[in-house]
Formats: C-alpha cells, structure tokens, sequence
C-alpha cells in the first residue's frame, strides 16, 4: 500500500480537511488551557490583602490608600501576603454601595475597611445607653452601613478578634504564658505546624512545598508570621489601655442583633467593632487626614466618625485572619500618641 506523503496528497489534504485541522488545533489549545489553569497553583484567600474604601471616606490624594497600604505590606505584613489590593466601593448605577460590597464579600475580597460611621462615632457609654430603646426604634432600613454590616455576622468585633489571636497562638503551642505575665516562644511547634498543619491542609501550598529545600527555606519566614501576630496583638491591647486610661476611647461600639422566624430582635452584647480614626489620632504629630477623611455633614471635613474596621473571614484563612492586626499596629503606632 503506498502511504507516501505527496505534494498533491498533502494539497487535498488541506483542500479538504482545513476545517478539521483548525479546530483540532483550537481544541488541543482550549484544553491544554484549561489543564494549565485547572493545575496551577492559586493564590489562596489570605495570600490577598484587600483594604476596603467604601462610599463616603474621601482619599487625600489619588495615591494615599495605595501608598499606605504598600508600606504595610512591605514593613508589616508577612511573608506569606503576596498582593495587597486597595478596593475603592461606591454605588453603581441603580446598584447602592452595600450591594456592590456584598458582592465582594461573596468572594471574601475584605481585610480591613474604612467607612463612615453614620453617626460621628459614639462612645461606649452612649452605645450602652441607646440600646435600651433600640428594640423600639431601630428598624432594618434606619441602619447605617456598618450597622447592618455588623449585624449581618461580616465584622470581627475587637474583642474576639484580640483573643482569638493569643488563643491562636497558645493553643497550638506557639506560645507559652509565664504566671508573672512573661511569654516564651516555642519556635519548634511554630516550624511542626508549618510542615504538618499550613501545607497539607492546603492543595496550593502542596504544590508550592513540593521539596524540603523549599520548605526549609520559609521556615524562619513562618516563624516571624507567628511572633508577629502574638506581638501585634499585644500592641494594640495595650495601646487600646492606654487611650482608656487617659480618657479618649477610640473605640467604636455597637450593640448588634439578630431576626428570628417571628421578626422579633434579639440584641447580642454590646461590643466594639471598628478604630474612630478621629478620635484615635487625638493629640498625635501625623495628621490621619493627610491620607483619609470624611464630610462632616456641612462644607468642612473630619477625620471624627472615620471607621477602620475588619472583616470576619476566619474560616478561609485560619491563619492569616490575623494579618489584620499588623495593619491595626501600623496605623495605631504611627497615627496616635498610644503604644510608643
């Protein structure tokens, strides 16, 4: 049988077949792309750093929020954090500013935000006193953004998120608390967790560590992640004592609630869930409106109601939630006179 190759059996070939040749090729194309993107390895939730701007916070320059978030990122946050992303939320169209942020969240694309309170930020004694009549009074609609934020489970309240952090780290052994109040660091459970825990719980890390070299290589890296957080957590705790102690609570505190099947409000404990930036920057020699502020209901601005908060992402990066408490450390150490 002659099966020779000719150059007038090849032109028939193209003559004929052209179609099938270019959409063989098209699907060989589609589906080595589809295995390439279906393998590669994928930065995971807490590997993304987002600061959120939602509608109302006004940036002092085109730049600020990304510029500051870029300092962090390369002074504060860990190794492990590859993007910092500064995402700027507004209302679109028909669409308000708390639809377009719940679509976000939907793909856990918050870290921190900034946002106004609604009402210049109260202290923890009006919250406390307001909330007597609130089961009255508020309703769904009256609710500010962060209100319903809150309520709605997607901020950390300050408190939990203190604890959880030194509970994250005691619990697994990271660090051990003295009866006088000193602390030691077991360096050894820090790297056990790392190779053990961190990388086989996660299939993008499995493809990251696939040798010791690598391993070994980001071992101290993860071991200052972890001092880190314990260091960070006590940092803001006692810089939140402090600003007590001299009278000028920064705190923002809410009483949030949840609806049963009847419609009724159950009222949860009063708790703080966000830094008035304003009140946080009392007294201090760096001006927080130089980067961000907010109308204060006339033709002036104000930095007084101005919110940091963060977001409650816990279950999609158990371990790098915490990298939030890095942020709060920066702002707190280089826009109020607390924790020096």
């Amino acid at each position: 049988m002659d099966c020779r190759i000719t150059k007038d059996r090849f032109k028939n070939m193209l003559a004929y077949d052209w179609l099938k040749i270019i959409l063989s090729i098209v699907a060989v194309c589609l589906i080595w792309s589809l295995l390439f993107t279906m393998t590669a390895t994928r930065i995971t939730t807490g590997q993304d750093f987002y600061l959120v701007v939602y509608d109302g916070v006004i940036n002092n320059s085109a730049n600020s929020s990304q510029d500051i978030l870029d300092k962090i990122k390369k002074s504060d946050l860990s190794y492990d954090v590859l993007n910092d992303t500064v995402m700027s939320v507004t209302s679109a169209g028909s669409y308000s500013a708390s639809y377009m942020l719940n679509l976000r969240l939907t793909t856990y694309e918050g870290d921190v935000m900034l946002i106004p309170s609604g009402r210049n930020g109260e202290t923890a004694a009006d919250s406390e006193s307001s909330s007597e009549s609130a089961s009255e009074s508020d309703s769904d609609d009256d609710a500010t953004d962060i209100e319903s934020l809150i309520n709605n489970g997607y901020m950390y309240s300050f408190t939990e998120l203190l604890f959880d952090a030194k509970d994250y780290c005691t619990r697994n052994g990271f660090v051990t608390v003295n009866d006088d109040g000193t602390y030691n660091f077991n360096e050894s459970a820090m790297e056990n967790y790392f190779r053990n825990v961190r990388i086989k719980r996660n299939s993008s890390y499995k493809k990251m560590y696939r040798n010791e070299a690598k391993i070994a290589e980001d071992v101290p890296n993860e071991i200052s992640r972890i001092k880190a957080v314990w260091e960070n957590t006590l940092f803001v705790e006692n810089a939140v004592k402090e600003a007590k102690e001299a009278g000028n609570d920064f705190l923002y505190y809410f009483t949030p609630y949840y609806v049963d099947n009847d419609k009724n409000k159950t009222y949860k404990q009063n708790d703080s869930y966000g830094i008035d930036l304003g009140k946080l920057n009392k007294g201090a020699d760096s001006d927080i409106m130089k980067v961000w502020y907010v109308s204060d209901g006339g033709d002036s601005y104000t930095a007084e109601g101005l919110l940091l908060t963060v977001f409650d992402f816990t279950s999609k990066q158990p371990d790098l939630q915490y990298e939030t408490i890095s942020f709060l450390r920066y702002i707190i150490e280089n826009y109020s006179v607390y924790g020096k």
